[in-house]
């Protein structure tokens, strides 16, 4: 953590932008991390993204920027909006709008992993919350894919709620972190690994795939871990024997429509699916 705090502390004064104390936990990842602060002429809060420049940090920007254009004079409220930018030594600052997003950083996990969170509380396992906010994700998924781009990293992680009852953005939640993104080329395959382990469409570990279809596998992964609470695979490969598993659960799925891989996946933990009938399918 100490490169990011050195990065920190040379914020570009060109940026305007304040940072809040250096916390003890940074949200991060292999190639840079996430801090917090306010935007000085506008006293807005953003999220400032600091990359090290080997990683795709003007990439990322470019992204965005492309998303946003995309949209037309109606910002795409499930997509960060960039304040600004600036690369200095080694590293690659994007400042993004974070007022929306800061209450949902962490807390998204935390909030699956124990409902105690003041982000989704009680409420995070209810079936009519999580189906509101995936259906706003599902949204902004629509949107880039339709722009011509895949996330390529859908994960619970880079899903933000909104704090509750903001002043002034009504959206549930939003897409963040395009560091791996791709433009997508309709008539080329993608080859590029990308993506986070429990998460990755089994034909990724094959080489050559269809990244907007390996975005929305990783959206169903994630749907199904926000409502039932843990992850149904540790990873895709070959090596994990309930990838076979699926596989044969898709197989019967499709000789019998009455076949649920809900119950399949639930069962290879010896639990019994707690939600209602109609969540049964929407999660398979």
């Amino acid at each position: 953590m100490g490169d990011v705090r050195a990065a920190a502390a040379n914020l570009p004064a060109e940026l305007g932008v304040t940072l809040d104390p250096f916390p003890d936990s940074v949200p991060s990842g292999s190639f840079g991390a996430v801090l917090f602060g306010t935007h000085n002429a506008s006293g807005r809060r953003v999220a400032v993204k600091l990359q090290r420049c080997v990683a795709r940090g003007p990439y990322e920007a470019e992204v965005i920027r492309h998303l946003m254009t995309s949209a037309g004079d109606v910002p795409p409220p499930m997509i960060p909006a960039i304040i600004g930018e600036a690369t200095a030594g080694n590293w690659h600052y994007l400042v993004m709008d974070g007022d929306t997003k800061e209450n949902g950083w962490k807390e998204w996990m935390d909030a699956i992993l124990d409902a105690g969170s003041n982000v989704g509380g009680p409420n995070v396992f209810r079936e009519d919350y999580v189906a509101e906010r995936f259906t706003q994700v599902l949204l902004g998924l629509l949107f880039m894919h339709a722009a011509g781009v895949a996330h390529l990293d859908v994960k619970l992680e880079n899903i933000m709620l909104v704090a509750p009852n903001h002043p002034s953005f009504s959206w549930g939640a939003c897409v963040i972190d395009f560091g791996l993104s791709k433009f997508v080329d309709p008539n080329r395959p993608a080859n590029r690994a990308a993506g986070s382990e429990a998460y990755v469409a089994p034909e990724l570990h094959r080489g050559e795939y269809d990244p907007l279809l390996a975005d929305v596998f990783a959206l169903g992964v994630t749907l199904f871990s926000a409502i039932a609470g843990f992850f149904p695979f540790e990873s895709t490969n070959l090596r994990d024997r309930r990838r076979t598993q699926f596989v044969r659960a898709v197989q019967a799925l499709q000789a019998d429509p009455q076949a649920s891989l809900t119950r399949t996946i639930f069962s290879w933990y010896g639990r019994t699916v707690p939600h209602e009938a109609t969540a049964g399918p929407l999660i398979a």
